[in-house]
């Protein structure tokens, strides 16, 4: 759709919004946005789009080893990731805590710069189920059948 839109619109958009968290990565469309100087905004990185179900993104067992090695949280451990792909992210949260935790991302991106090896942030891009229609299947994986 976004590679139709560019090739008949005289503005290009300066801004692409769309889902992406570690099970759904979106790299086709970051890879176009990539390409067309278009930055890319991720929503729903932490889950949230996971509905009733129990959330993968901050329950995966990768995601906890990573964060247990550093001493940070799942979700620090994924909007690190998101931001090592060269993301925008916008977490969204009406908890003070965690609106101060989100602030200082950045600080703790400098701070740990290094070290989440190159193999960790591997780990974490494993995760992408690739086919949309996959997404189903989340439901029936247990951590270690990913």
């Amino acid at each position: 759709l976004l590679k139709d839109a560019l090739k008949k619109v005289k503005i290009r958009p300066h801004v692409v919004q769309n889902w992406m968290d570690p099970f759904h990565q979106d790299t086709q469309v970051r890879e176009l946005c990539t390409q067309n100087d278009i930055v890319y905004t991720a929503y729903s990185s932490l889950g949230g789009q996971w509905g009733k179900q129990k959330n993968p993104v901050l329950h995966d067992a990768v995601i906890s080893e990573i964060a247990k090695k550093h001493a940070i949280s799942n979700v620090d451990v994924v909007l690190r990731w998101s931001l090592t792909k060269n993301v925008v992210i916008l977490p969204r949260s009406s908890n003070p805590v965690h609106i101060k935790n989100n602030a200082a991302l950045i600080n703790l991106l400098r701070e740990t710069q290094g070290s989440c090896d190159d193999n960790q942030n591997s780990n974490v891009h494993n995760l992408d189920l690739l086919d949309d229609s996959e997404i189903e299947r989340i439901d029936n994986l247990t951590p270690l059948q990913r």
